[in-house]
């Protein structure tokens, strides 16, 4: 629920009072960014990390990191999003970065 919290001069401020969940790229994302076809090749974590995602977790779900197990692999999914709108080529990126890690 969105409450108002009025400061002096009469400007209100929104506050949510709700658990959430931040997401902060790693270096190997930073990475897996860098060779994306419309990457900036000097693109630094500081960089990629200055317009991050906040997930909010539903009020009636108790255990945050249950949620967060649930919800792990549709929050990876919208922060590729970001990159490719081309799912199939997102995900040739991804196996492909797989592979290359794996050796296989």
């Amino acid at each position: 629920m969105i409450h108002m919290v009025s400061k002096k001069g009469g400007i209100d401020i929104p506050i949510v009072n709700r658990a959430a969940v931040v997401l902060e790229p790693a270096e190997a994302y930073l990475e897996w960014a860098r060779e994306c076809p419309e990457a900036l090749p000097d693109l630094t974590l500081n960089e990629l990390g200055e317009e991050g995602t906040v997930y909010l977790i539903p009020e009636t779900d108790t255990d945050s990191h249950r949620w967060l197990k649930r919800n792990f692999v549709t929050m990876f999914e919208h922060e590729l999003d970001a990159w490719y709108r081309d799912r199939r080529a997102a995900k040739r990126h991804i196996n492909g970065t797989i592979m290359a890690q794996t050796g296989g």
